[in-house]
């Protein structure tokens, strides 16, 4: 099978369920709009939490040209804590709430547009289309894992990075706790920790990202979806990359077209009533939501034909020599006519 094909049974697998594609949609706005409710709702309050005196409230006019960033500093000093513990709660919130809607989105959509691929394996063994819905919450519950792991572990190469490239400062023979950063160490640290978490995270979320795809083909758990996933990924690296790296093209190519168009428009959205620049906006930022949905679920059914088409070469290398033979159209001793004696 080549990759073209693929794509364009990506393409016809989404065209073919527009409602299965109206719920990918309206899961991922869902999940958008409780995502920045939450954020607006949190940042508001902290701004709310902030003590402002009247001093402060008065050089934050601008009557007093030269003392804003001082009242500033002096409200956010100590704040540091809270920001902090509002951010981790926030993401951890925001985190919750994609992977309950990305997980029901796509424990409903995944079977109905993957049920547009084949569902016969050389004629010889029926591909299970039932999709393991538990499974399905679990992957995406650690693809979100995943996310969080990686941020602390970049985060703790900073640290790390910071720890070790402290070069003390000394004054009459003694530091007196002060210390310079060598910056060659800091950087080679950020370089080879962060290219190994940067690698490990990469490989990690390509099997979770097909496993829910092998899941919802197979209705294999969670283990076998990740194994099967690894061995996949290996073994069809070029057809993967192949059909990614094409996706990825049409996904930079829409947005630099969409960034080019808002770039042509500032005359036009200036010129524009304030409600009718907010709807534009709006409106430019809806279609470039629904094109990317449309891209990346089409992207995940072509990586389920390639898995497909994977499963039925599996199926065909276990058929007997002599059935191989017959399915193209080879002679066979026992299909030939008798030979009658003339008479």
């Amino acid at each position: 099978m080549n990759e073209p094909k693929a794509i364009r049974s990506g393409f016809r697998g989404v065209l073919t369920h527009p409602l299965a594609f109206a719920a990918e949609v309206a899961s991922h706005w869902t999940a958008s709009l409780a995502a920045s409710a939450i954020t607006f709702y949190a940042l508001f309050s902290f701004l709310h939490s902030l003590p402002v005196s009247d001093e402060d409230a008065f050089l934050l006019r601008g009557v007093l040209p030269g003392y804003t960033s001082q009242a500033l500093k002096h409200i956010f000093t100590g704040s540091g804590p809270k920001l902090v513990f509002l951010l981790l709660i926030v993401s951890i919130s925001t985190g919750i709430l994609r992977w309950i809607a990305t997980a029901a989105g796509r424990s409903a959509v995944l079977p109905i547009v993957l049920g547009s691929l084949p569902e016969e394996k050389n004629g010889v063994e029926k591909m299970n289309s039932v999709p393991n819905t538990a499974a399905l919450f679990r992957l995406h519950a650690l693809r979100v894992a995943l996310t969080f792991t990686t941020i602390l572990a970049n985060l703790g190469v900073l640290a790390l990075a910071e720890a070790k490239s402290r070069v003390p400062i000394i004054e009459m023979n003694e530091t007196r706790g002060a210390f310079i950063h060598d910056m060659s160490v800091f950087f080679g640290v950020i370089f080879v920790l962060g290219f190994i978490v940067m690698l490990a995270s990469s490989v990690l979320d390509w099997y979770l990202e097909l496993s829910p795809i092998v899941a919802a083909l197979h209705g294999t758990g969670v283990r076998d979806s990740f194994r099967i996933a690894a061995e996949l990924a290996q073994r069809r690296t070029r057809q993967f990359s192949s059909v990614s790296f094409t996706y990825g093209v049409m996904h930079w190519s829409f947005n630099a077209f969409l960034a080019f168009f808002l770039f042509l428009s500032i005359n036009l959205i200036v010129q524009l009533s304030l409600p009718l620049r907010w709807t534009f906006l709006a409106s430019l930022l809806a279609i470039w939501s629904v094109v990317q949905r449309f891209l990346g679920l089409s992207r995940l059914v072509a990586l389920g034909r390639i898995i497909v088409w994977d499963d039925e070469s599996a199926s065909y290398a276990q058929l007997p020599v002599n059935l191989k033979k017959m399915e193209i159209g080879e002679h066979h001793p026992l299909l030939e006519p008798p030979v009658v004696p003339a008479m």
